[in-house]
């Protein structure tokens, strides 16, 4: 990125490319020597700094190289910190950050969303009479479920040992039943499988983001856990 270009405005320029093309490393050009003017590219999210007149062709493919390199290396230990081993859906920390991000695109979009809570019921008993393995493959089973029923563009996360929390993107209220009754449909199915490792079941919650009544991910999640702690409530009455 040439910063010395008529249409380039400095570090706002490299801000907005970064932001635009995050998968894209960035390499900024400039004719000035000043070394804050380097740092404070670098910060802004550029992978290196060239000063023009003082590269050789074979330098300048190398930093270009390096830049790939390194980009790469950062992108993939950024996604191994907001993955969850199990289940490879995305972690707490994942699930709140790409939250937080669809919560902003629905309020300029001003099309709402709807967060679920689905949590697998009595997985503690199942740890402690069945074992790890056992657990684990409860885990498994309920994340495979839970990528059937939503969309790729929707957003997965592993929010606890049991816990799990999902996004449905672009959504109207009344999609709320119809995929809550779709989720125990599936477990249904998966239990009525002849060769059903596990059988599973699960406490729904929802909560529906209105673009007209805004509300905080975390006022979101709290009112789609009381939900779910409401259904798991009314199944231990019957």
């Amino acid at each position: 990125m040439d910063m010395s270009l008529k249409d380039a405005q400095g570090l706002e320029t490299v801000t907005r490319a970064c932001d635009q093309a995050p998968d894209v490393p960035v390499v900024v050009m400039t004719g000035t020597e000043d070394e804050t003017m380097a740092i404070k590219a670098l910060q802004k999210g550029a992978e290196d700094y060239i000063v023009k007149g003082h590269m050789k062709s074979h330098s300048l493919e190398r930093i270009v190289q390096y830049a790939i390199i390194r980009h790469k290396t950062r992108t993939e230990i950024r996604a191994l910190s907001l993955v969850d081993d199990l289940t490879g859906l995305y972690n707490q920390q994942g699930f709140l950050l790409f939250a937080q991000q669809q919560l902003s695109l629905s309020e300029r979009t001003k099309r709402g969303m709807i967060l679920f809570i689905i949590k697998i019921d009595n997985l503690k008993d199942l740890n402690d009479i069945q074992g790890h393995n056992y657990r684990d493959t409860a885990v498994i089973e309920t994340a495979n479920i839970l990528k059937d029923i939503f969309r790729v563009s929707d957003i997965i996360g592993r929010f606890g040992e049991n816990e799990f929390t999902a996004i449905a993107i672009e959504s109207f209220k009344a999609s709320e039943e119809l995929i809550t009754t779709r989720l125990h449909e599936k477990v249904n199915d998966h239990n009525n499988q002849e060769n059903c490792l596990c059988r599973l079941s699960m406490s729904i919650g929802t909560a529906y983001y209105d673009t007209e009544q805004r509300c905080s991910i975390e006022e979101l999640i709290k009112q789609a856990a009381n939900a779910s702690m409401h259904e798991q409530k009314n199944k231990r009455r019957y």
